[in-house]
Order: C-alpha cells, then structure tokens, then sequence
C-alpha cells in the first residue's frame, strides 16, 4: 500500500513549551481512515495543526508524500469564530476561488439554495459547519484533516458526512485518485466500510510524556 504520511517519532507540547506527547509513528497510506483519540488536554487539535503545518512539533519528523498543497486542514471551529458581512454564498466563492461551482455545491448535499442567502454572522453553528465543510471537500486534495467535523450537525447530518467521509477515501467514482483521511471525531468507524486502505485508531495517551520522576514511580508500583 502507497504510504502518503508518515509520522516519526513525533513530540509537541503546549504553547509554553510544557511536553505533552512524545514519540508517536504512525503512518497513512492510500485508502485509510486514521483516527485520532485520546484523554481531555492531551492536545489531539494541536496534534492535527502540527501534521497540518500550522504548529511546530518539539522533535519528530512528518513527511506528507502528497505535498503540502494537496492537504487541506478543517480546524474545529465554535458558533462565533468569526464575523464577516457576508452570506454563505459569498463565503464558498471567495473560499473556493476558480472550484466553486453551484451546482457542485447542491450535488454535494450539505447545504440547499436557501442557505445561499443567508448571512454568515447570523447563520447558526451548524449552517457554519456545513458550509466550511462543503469547502474542504469540494478542494483539490488527496489527504483531509478534520477536527471534530461533526461538531453541531444533527444526527441525520452527522451520518451524512460520515458517508462523505467514506466516498473520498474510497474513491466513489475516481479509483486513481490517492486519498486518506486523519480525523479527530467521536463517531465510530469500522475497518469493513473501507474499500482500499485501513482503519487506523492512534491513542496519543499512550505516548503521554511522563517525567523520569513519574516513570521511576510507576514501575516502583509495579513491582510491589
């Protein structure tokens, strides 16, 4: 199987420079699902802004085999992450540049023509997140990076972009194109509803950064 990320021995921490996680290795190739989990604070957002190149890992190397230009980051976004005097419509034009079709955009089913009219400072999160969602996916990409995509859809929705998920990577209707996915969600998949790859569960709790005190203390536990 083509590998199309490969993840090294990779260490991050907080802003402050606190380590969070130390050497996780994993790698993604053509087809695969890999899906990111983990405890509260272990830092699964910055994980996906540093495989996505929008953060700095403390050690560790990525190599995207796709190059940069072709993985598109969808960040998990709140109801009021930003305010714009402009309408949905005009959010997918000035997103999607010389890609935006609106029949595309119809076709691909999250969003109808009443959204088009409606202003994004007063569309609600989950029009917010159909929208952006309809961006990342309608771009020219071979590796998705999503943080909580189902984050305010219903569960009708949700279900329906877990089926969207599922079209990319198994190439519904273009079988040459390279595709994979790393995600960060609280849906579950299963290794049969993949076609051409694998599903991938990384649990960056197990490569939690431990201070040397925290590991001599452990194993002391261990063996009494």
């Amino acid at each position: 199987m083509e590998i199309m990320l490969q993840i090294e021995k990779l260490s991050y921490g907080t802003p402050t420079g606190r380590p969070l996680v130390k050497d996780v290795s994993f790698n993604v190739s053509n087809g695969d699902i890999a899906v990111i989990k983990g405890p509260n604070g272990i830092g699964k957002s910055t994980f996906l802004k540093i495989v996505s190149g929008f953060h700095k890992q403390l050690n560790g190397r990525i190599k995207n085999f796709s190059g940069p230009e072709k993985m598109v980051f969808f960040p998990q976004i709140s109801g009021g992450e930003f305010h714009i005097d402009l309408t949905i419509l005009d959010v997918l034009k000035i997103s999607l540049g010389r890609r935006f079709d609106t029949a595309m955009i119809l076709d691909f089913g999250l969003l109808n023509k009443g959204h088009f009219s409606r202003s994004w400072n007063t569309a609600s999160g989950g029009e917010k997140q159909r929208t952006l969602l309809t961006r990342v996916f309608l771009q020219d990409s071979n590796v998705l990076v999503l943080d909580e995509p189902m984050n305010h859809l219903d569960k009708e929705t949700r279900l329906q972009v877990k089926k969207k998920i599922l079209d990319y990577v198994n190439n519904t209707g273009q079988q040459k194109v390279r595709r994979a996915v790393i995600l960060v969600t609280h849906e579950s998949f299963e290794s049969t509803d993949l076609k051409r790859g694998n599903l991938i569960n990384v649990d960056l709790g197990q490569f939690k950064y431990r201070r040397r005190s925290q590991v001599t203390s452990k194993i002391a536990t261990e063996l009494t």
